[in-house]
């Protein structure tokens, strides 16, 4: 699905420049066409057109030739790489025209592709740019990019043309690991996604560059942004095999510990499920499943991490948002963080929603842990578990606390990435009973929001592709996100 990734009303870039591709002269326009936020799930495909072999980007599902041959990807001459296309063995060249990339015989090109990228030494993503022979690259350095441009017909197709280096997500990006690209096939031809390579590298926090941050709370808050703990923990009744797998290959990744609360083990996880043995009362008492999980993590986990996370199979999590934002709190203090929401018919009392993830810090739940542990009945019995966790830390004097931005912007989204920003008064009339300061449209969610209710497998893996792709992503197209770097 392509919709999240086009505005129609966007308007066309302008010419930017006057190097194009590593080449001197005039930038040609590129007439009527709109960037791209994010070639998700694209790969590269050869085609004759105006009477020269380019390249277009298509989905990676369409039939024909696909991407490059890995046996060329690599250096030549000054640390470049020559790309090409199999089974014509053309060379990735500038063109001339609106598509601006072309295809031309390898043998005998200066022209070469440059793999730069802030995170290319750490196994993430980087991108190719442009170089004429040996010659360093350019500032005006030229990146593969897609834009959308109309045929005569009517029609429109995603042209690859050598765009200025921005770090948008409408730029194509490559893994270091494969050197293929994020968005391609692997060599045996199946579709990459996180997650799906043996020795997939797992998110590096690099503490190492804390040091260039001067001393004081600027350093330290770096440093915790990544030495944080944060045990992450799943409850429903039962957890499908493809909703654990999305987790564990995207934002969980980021967690010291996940833990998945179920009555059933989950396939592929039994070592990471704790059954939920409370017999059929706790189907009519859902806060008891809480009571139990929360039990459980201060048992076996109180002393071994900074923040407790608790989600649901459906919650997506920024992690490197979450990570920044709770670098500003202590840990040893008493926290109850996530989206405030009134309870019906009781609008004066306000509990945390579990859906988009509710978290406590250490302090708060070795606080809640004395007392639940000497008095199994302190734990006050209401329904959902959330409400009944924050009359019971209310007791402590452990508020929840407020997680908007001061323009009245959720870090937390209830509804879903897309649902959330495309709902007006008086669309849902419950949503505005349970969060009446909620912002109508674009203004309900913060830029980098941390976490997101109703995301399924497939679109967890779509979100975190972004992530781990690091490119810049533009607040108004999905998934609406600024993601802060680790």
């Amino acid at each position: 699905n392509n919709n999240h990734n086009h505005n129609p009303n966007q308007k066309p870039e302008e010419p930017d420049g006057n190097h194009v591709g590593g080449l001197r002269g005039q930038a040609p326009p590129f007439p009527n066409q709109t960037e791209l936020h994010g070639v998700l799930d694209r790969c590269l495909h050869p085609k004759f057109m105006d009477g020269q072999d380019t390249l277009v980007s298509r989905p990676c599902d369409q039939l024909g030739v696909e991407f490059f041959c890995t046996e060329s990807l690599q250096p030549q001459g000054a640390g470049g790489v020559q790309v090409c296309a199999k089974p014509n063995n053309k060379c990735l060249a500038p063109g001339i025209g609106p598509q601006a990339v072309r295809l031309q015989p390898c043998a005998g090109s200066q022209l070469r592709w440059q793999a730069e990228g802030n995170r290319a030494e750490h196994g993430g993503a980087f991108q190719l740019t442009l170089s004429l022979g040996e010659a360093a690259p350019s500032p005006d350095k030229r990146c593969l990019a897609v834009s959308l441009s109309p045929t005569g017909n009517g029609d429109a197709f995603e042209a690859t043309h050598a765009h200025r280096c921005n770090g948008s997500c409408s730029q194509y990006f490559f893994d270091r690991d494969s050197l293929l690209a994020v968005f391609g096939r692997d060599a045996h031809g199946h579709r990459m996604r996180p997650g799906d390579r043996e020795n997939s590298p797992k998110p590096l926090l690099d503490v190492g560059r804390c040091r260039l941050q001067p001393e004081g709370p600027a350093r330290e808050r770096c440093r915790r942004v990544h030495t944080d703990r944060i045990a992450c923990f799943i409850i429903a009744r039962q957890v499908g095999a493809d909703a654990a797998q999305a987790i564990a290959d995207t934002w969980g990744q980021h967690c010291a510990v996940l833990v998945f609360f179920a009555d059933v083990p989950v396939p592929g996880f039994e070592m990471q499920t704790v059954a939920v043995a409370l017999g059929p009362e706790a189907a009519q008492s859902p806060w008891m499943r809480d009571q139990f999980a929360w039990t459980y993590m201060h048992r076996q986990y109180a002393d071994r991490a900074d923040w407790f996370l608790k989600a649901t199979k459906q919650t997506y999590v920024v992690m490197p948002n979450l990570r920044h934002y709770l670098a500003q709190l202590d840990p040893t203090q008493p926290h109850q963080l996530g989206r405030l929401l009134h309870y019906l018919p009781s609008p004066a009392e306000i509990y945390v929603g579990g859906g988009p993830g509710l978290i406590l810090s250490r302090g708060a739940l070795q606080t809640l842990g004395k007392h639940i542990s000497h008095r199994e009945d302190f734990w006050v019995q209401a329904d959902p578990g959330e409400r009944s966790l924050a009359q019971t830390l209310e007791i402590l004097d452990i508020d929840v606390e407020n997680t908007t931005l001061p323009d009245g912007s959720n870090r937390f989204l209830l509804l879903g990435i897309e649902r959330e920003r495309t709902t007006f008064k008086p669309d849902i009339d419950w949503y505005w009973k349970i969060d009446p300061a909620a912002q109508q449209g674009a203004a309900c969610c913060a830029k980098d929001w941390i976490s997101s209710n109703f995301v399924p497998p497939e679109e967890m893996r779509r979100v975190f592709v972004y992530e781990r792709a690091n490119c810049s992503m533009s607040s108004d197209a999905w998934p609406f996100l600024l993601v802060h770097p680790l």
